[in-house]
């Protein structure tokens, strides 16, 4: 079982952006697709026949490389950072923290404004520290001003 707490979930990230690099700009504007896929309708078996499959967006990306079964992550195609920790969740092969889905979640939609994997993840923890989740660096509610531009 894959353990994601708020450390673990940057690992992936920075896993995925080690392989995509950080300058890497998800080509999908508004949408996350957790796995790329390639399938044809196979009229004897009356199902489909994945040709290809391969982790696409940087959670997908991450939790792949972090162990997950992509056959999972397709399951949950896209769908929000969120609906897919639960449902791995509930499938019994990975637990979330709310720190880490925060952090994932974050980085998902700067990902998908189009921006780079490394400017996105650092998005994402200035989204953490913005709404005072992550670690006590500033109490909930507080709007420092070097962090407002975290979601824009």
């Amino acid at each position: 079982m894959l353990t994601v707490d708020l450390d673990k979930a940057i690992e992936l990230i920075d896993m995925a952006i080690a392989e995509r690099g950080e300058d890497y700009v998800y080509p999908k504007k508004n949408a996350c697709t957790n796995v790329r896929y390639e399938r044809h309708y196979d009229y004897e078996t009356h199902g489909y026949v994945y040709t290809m499959k391969e982790a696409d967006c940087g959670v997908g990306l991450g939790l792949a490389l972090g162990g997950i079964d992509l056959d999972l992550l397709l399951a949950k195609n896209e769908s929000s950072a969120t609906e897919t920790a639960v449902y791995l969740f509930e499938k019994g092969v990975a637990t979330f923290t709310a720190e880490a889905v925060d952090f994932l979640a974050y980085f998902q939609l700067n990902q998908d404004k189009q921006r780079p994997w490394g400017e996105a993840k650092e998005k994402a923890l200035k989204g953490l520290v913005y709404h005072g989740l992550s670690r006590g660096y500033a109490s909930y509610g507080d709007r420092p001003s070097e962090h407002e531009d975290a979601f824009n």
